[in-house]
């Protein structure tokens, strides 16, 4: 819709949030090219998965499955890590 050249007023009334939830939406999930609803939804998706683990989980777990090659099992890589 921001494409299309519609307001952010217009927008909100549109989808009925505040207009609040829509900077926080654009704010959280904006890249270098814009606003991208697919790259949004990835990442929330993401941020979903990991919303249940601790701080520790989330500094060590996160990096190491994002570096796992494919095929690899991200607890075993950590118990040899610990």
């Amino acid at each position: 819709m921001l494409e299309a050249g519609c307001t952010r007023k217009d927008i909100c009334i549109t989808i009925g949030k505040d207009k609040s939830v829509l900077s926080r939406e654009l704010q959280r999930n904006s890249h270098k090219r814009g606003y991208s609803p697919r790259l949004a939804q990835e990442e929330a998706e993401e941020r979903k998965r990991f919303a249940n683990l601790t701080v520790t989980e989330r500094k060590t777990g996160f990096l190491l499955i994002k570096k796992l090659p494919k095929g690899k099992n991200a607890k075993d890589l950590a118990m040899e890590l610990f």
